[in-house]
């Protein structure tokens, strides 16, 4: 396993991984907002999990991502989404998450887009990057196994909010599970996360 200077603004590593897993945090890696992280490993599976900005003044944007066909969204916040849609334009991407994730992250972009011609802070993608975004969502019911290269993933719920989730990443040789942000406590809106 390899950590490239997590919170950081690094280049991504060209050389394959040789073995094992490779995590390089391209923003988010010790501070909240603009998080966003690669998984890599050796059989070629590469995988994003969340892309966001921190809605500060002006706007702190992550490292610009490699390609990459999937990614997971823990949830709609704008600290791991606002991103997301510069993606599609470099990318024919799939974003994974929940239905309830999907449809917030709208509300959200749009919120965010009409917010940064107000306050007069440009953003790295445009209508229609959001629009692109909208359509590239395929959608996961917790405890629903899929597909992303050669791992099977599923999405289990984080309590944090409204179709939240936790990732489970099971690798030909590892299997991992990102937290994103969890709560345990049950809430009037949602279930808390379970061990």
């Amino acid at each position: 396993m390899v950590l490239y200077n997590p919170g950081q603004f690094t280049k991504y590593p060209s050389e394959p991984v040789d073995n094992g897993i490779r995590f390089h945090f391209l923003g988010g890696g010790d501070e909240v907002g603009n998080v966003g992280c690669i998984i890599e490993d050796n059989t070629g599976t590469r995988l994003l999990i969340d892309y966001g900005l921190a809605p500060t003044r002006p706007p702190k944007y992550p490292d610009q991502s490699p390609s990459v066909t999937d990614a997971i969204i823990t949830h709609s916040h704008i600290d791991h989404i606002g991103m997301v849609p510069w993606l599609t334009r470099f990318n024919n991407i799939r974003f994974h998450g929940t239905s309830l994730t999907a449809d917030v992250s709208e509300i959200m972009w749009r919120d965010t887009y009409k917010v940064s011609k107000i306050e007069g802070y440009p953003l790295s993608w445009d209508k229609r990057d959001l629009e692109y975004a909208l359509e590239s969502w395929v959608t996961h019911e917790y405890g629903e196994w899929f597909d992303v290269g050669k791992w099977k993933c599923r999405l289990h719920r984080a309590g944090h909010m409204p179709g939240a989730c936790m990732i489970e990443i099971v690798t030909p040789t590892h299997r991992i599970l990102w937290s994103g942000d969890l709560d345990t406590r049950d809430s009037p809106n949602t279930y808390g996360a379970k061990p």
